[in-house]
């Protein structure tokens, strides 16, 4: 009776647990309302809700495909590609767009859910881990908000020109789980599941039963991040291991039932690279973003808590939790050596996501361990400082770094606010029947699948065959840079029945492919050009 009622009141959140998720929910709505409130008659929010649109804009346009066929093909090329991606969240926004919604509410309606299953996952996993109120509360702020202070320091002493840093505010920003919730909320929701998934498995183990709640969680969170869930797969099978060699004797079908369902989407995800031409192209791009392992910047970003999770290494006993979190941040880095080096996944840096949950709760508990020796309230003080200071400064930075981002990416300007003439245009294409992808500067390309229904010849990098080819030769037509015999060629060698200009392109494209137009369409600065069927 007693037990029952102290694991309610474990589950209660407090006023402390109810601030923190406040302020948890406040971050994760920064981004939108800043496009919100920026919005005027001429600068229309296109539905995206991060600082790196192009990411933002690929979802949606996969959410645009999804309502469609529920199975995605890649929207960033004109032309047949196969229609073999299933993801769980993508098409349960592409049935609430059948259902009247944009793909741009229909992703942000999973923002919420991303925001509680985050907190609860953290919350849960403190409190599995670590006693004490200010211990759990402490250690919760930084699992929800720890930013590293690295490209703080970096930024503040003038090394920006060092080789790492150009990495090292991306690898600090990879672990900040706020930015999760900024156009991410698959990631957020996959930590959180990630988290539940190894609670439950411990549960199941604890009472010597195989459950299916565990297997289940494991494999929802392989198949929102398949990079989480190798992590999970590899802390199960060498922490079982790790008990084995030590003469403890489980039963082998848990980890067999776990291990199963969890790897079930990794092994679609797989068969997707060989057989799908699209996801090789996507592999391809992920693995070329990172130049040269950064593993200084790595180094940097994990050492505020790495050294203090290094005293907590001596677990007090050895039971699967306590391996299990001392594995987790270890299997993460292998895993990003093993897809780096081996090319057995893509795009590593995801590899790091949800580890400032482990390395929390491991600063915690080592800094316990060398504040015995010095006074509670002494130690207490210091505490509140460090966490203060591994949290605000590098937080305010990014919140005030992030309306620069919101405007101009890597690649020029982010299709976030677009002109009423350009919004004009595109709706235009939304609404004409005539069938035919869309040849346009990569400014708008990005935007074309999400607000048109229609393929685009170029849009995002991962997804674009040869997209720093084609990015080129587009700015060079719609700059009016090739003659009529090559951009007449060039034109019909894409396919796209339509061309759009942007208000950033001013060359008069009408006289130039006078011998294939079949119309000319002006929207103020923006123009659409429809090419003659079999030109």
């Amino acid at each position: 009776m007693d037990r029952s009622g102290g694991a309610r009141r474990n589950r209660r959140l407090d006023g402390f647990d109810w601030g923190v998720l406040a302020v948890l929910a406040a971050l994760s709505v920064w981004v939108m309302v800043g496009f919100i409130t920026h919005q005027t008659a001429n600068r229309i929010w296109t539905g995206t809700d991060g600082p790196y649109v192009a990411d933002q804009m690929n979802y949606l346009g996969w959410i645009a495909v999804s309502a469609r066929h529920v199975f995605i093909s890649d929207p960033f090329t004109i032309g047949a590609s196969p229609s073999d991606y299933l993801h769980p969240g993508i098409a349960v926004s592409g049935l609430l767009v059948r259902w009247g919604m944009t793909p741009g509410w229909a992703y942000l309606v999973w923002e919420p859910v991303a925001v509680v299953v985050l907190f609860a996952g953290s919350r849960r996993y403190v409190r599995a881990s670590i006693g004490g109120l200010w211990s759990r509360r402490i250690a919760l702020v930084l699992c929800l908000f720890y930013l590293s202070p690295a490209w703080v320091l970096v930024n503040g002493a003038h090394l920006t020109h060092w080789a790492h840093a150009s990495l090292l505010q991306s690898i600090d920003t990879e672990i900040w789980p706020v930015i999760y919730l900024w156009g991410y909320p698959f990631t957020a929701i996959a930590v959180g599941v990630f988290v539940f998934a190894l609670l439950a498995y411990e549960r199941d183990r604890r009472m010597h039963r195989v459950g299916v709640v565990a297997p289940l969680l494991g494999l929802v969170c392989a198949w929102l991040q398949p990079w989480q869930a190798a992590t999970l797969i590899g802390m199960v099978v060498l922490t079982e291991l790790l008990l084995r060699l030590r003469g403890e004797r489980g039963h082998l079908a848990l980890p067999v039932a776990m291990v199963t369902a969890t790897a079930a989407p990794l092994v679609y995800y797989t068969v997707l690279s060989h057989v799908d031409w699209t996801w090789a192209v996507a592999n391809h791009a992920n693995l070329t973003v990172l130049p040269y392992l950064p593993w200084q910047s790595i180094l940097l970003s994990l050492a505020p808590l790495g050294i203090l999770a290094a005293f907590a290494y001596r677990p007090p006993k050895v039971t699967f939790h306590e391996l299990a979190i001392r594995l987790w941040p270890l299997i993460a880095l292998v895993q990003y050596l093993a897809i780096y080096f081996g090319h057995v996944g893509t795009f590593p840096l995801h590899s790091l996501d949800g580890l400032s949950i482990p390395f929390a709760v491991l600063a915690v508990t080592g800094a316990r361990r060398i504040g015995t020796a010095f006074p509670r309230r002494a130690m207490a003080i210091v505490a509140s400082v460090v966490v203060l200071a591994l949290v605000i400064p590098s937080g305010i930075q990014e919140l005030h770094a992030v309306w620069g981002v919101q405007s101009t990416g890597v690649l020029g300007p982010q299709p976030a606010l677009i002109t009423a003439d350009e919004f004009d245009a595109l709706h235009y294409l939304k609404n004409d029947p005539t069938p035919g992808g869309v040849l346009t500067p990569f400014y708008l390309g990005q935007t074309i699948p999400a607000e048109t229904d229609r393929n685009t010849w170029l849009g995002a990098l991962s997804w674009t065959p040869d997209f720093f080819t084609r990015l080129g030769t587009a700015g060079r037509l719609f700059s009016g840079d090739l003659p009529t015999p090559a951009a007449v060629e060039f034109v019909k060698s894409t396919g796209a029945r339509f061309l759009l200009s942007d208000c950033g392109s001013h060359a008069d494209l009408s006289i130039l492919l006078a011998p294939i137009l079949r119309s000319v369409h002006h929207f103020g600065c923006a123009t659409v050009y429809e090419v003659r069927s079999g030109a």
